[in-house]
């Protein structure tokens, strides 16, 4: 009976967690998404701010969804996280280069010479 309770309380504590991380993830897609449609600030200001709102995103689906914290005990999960990011910036910088090689090299472009 007793580790019903705790069973119940620790899946309500976990709950209000991911509603929480709900509510900051809606928060910061919705914040800039008004920024760039309003045209509140200047385009460097907008895209600055997308990009900061992007990365505090990344920040809140890592502690809330993902439950990575930064402790000595999860250590090897920080380094799988940092070899999947190293893993993803090869993928994608290879991607972009081998699309602006082949737009350099299907189309007559000057901004390739």
């Amino acid at each position: 009976m007793n580790n019903l309770i705790f069973q119940k309380l620790y899946l309500r504590k976990e709950i209000n967690f991911y509603y929480t991380g709900f509510l900051f993830s809606v928060l910061l897609t919705v914040f800039p998404f008004f920024i760039v449609v309003e045209n509140l600030f200047n385009k460097n200001t907008n895209y600055f701010l997308v990009l900061f709102f992007g990365f505090l995103q990344i920040l809140v689906h890592l502690k809330y969804f993902l439950h990575l914290k930064l402790s000595i005990s999860s250590s090897w999960n920080i380094v799988f996280l940092f070899f999947t990011i190293i893993i993803v910036c090869i993928i994608l910088s290879g991607s972009l280069w081998i699309m602006y090689n082949i737009q350099c090299n299907t189309t007559f472009n000057t901004l390739c010479d």
